[in-house]
């Protein structure tokens, strides 16, 4: 069975951001200490802490600010010093359907990509072989991510394409 992808949205690699908490968190608390902030969108993102996905509104220093716990139907829960937080790359922000995706390893060694919807929970893990490129047509209906695409991982790859139902977001070509 053949299909004409509405959108083809393309998006340069680049490697995950990801640290540690500095300090334990509450599930009430609304700046978030990071061991390292570099990386993190200083305008504001979401971040995965263990199940928890968290809003930021922006990073001072250290520290994710006007934080709004348990986001897109996650609990808020505590966490404990050292905790990985992991930011959750948008590359799609609407609900969509995957098609389609095209991943691209950079030669450095196996290439990895985890795309999560907005609320953590992992839809596809894929690797490709060292200097490989992989494209694989979702089968059926293909996947529904229905709070967004977002990159979780992202190691030795030179790019990808996604081709979904639906294009907007920011960093991404779309042609028809």
């Amino acid at each position: 069975m053949s299909y004409k992808s509405d959108v083809q949205a393309t998006q340069s690699s680049a490697a995950t951001v990801a640290t540690t908490l500095n300090g334990a968190i509450s599930a009430t608390d609304t700046t978030i200490t990071l061991t390292s902030a570099t990386g993190f969108n200083s305008g504001g993102g979401i971040i995965l802490i263990g199940g928890e996905v968290i809003e930021y509104s922006a990073v001072s220093s250290n520290d994710l600010t006007g934080c709004t716990r348990g986001f897109n139907g996650t609990t808020a829960a505590s966490h404990v010093d050292t905790t990985a937080v992991t930011y959750l790359t948008p590359i799609a922000t609407p609900a969509l359907r995957l098609k389609a995706i095209s991943i691209a390893s950079d030669g450095g060694g196996a290439g990895v990509l985890i795309l999560v919807s907005g609320d953590g929970v992992t839809y596809l893990n894929l690797d490709v072989p060292s200097g490989e490129i992989l494209t694989t047509h979702i089968p059926e209906d293909g996947i529904v991510f229905p709070k967004g695409i977002y990159t979780l991982t992202s190691t030795n790859l030179s790019g990808y394409t996604l081709y979904t139902d639906l294009y907007n977001a920011p960093r991404l070509t779309s042609q028809n």
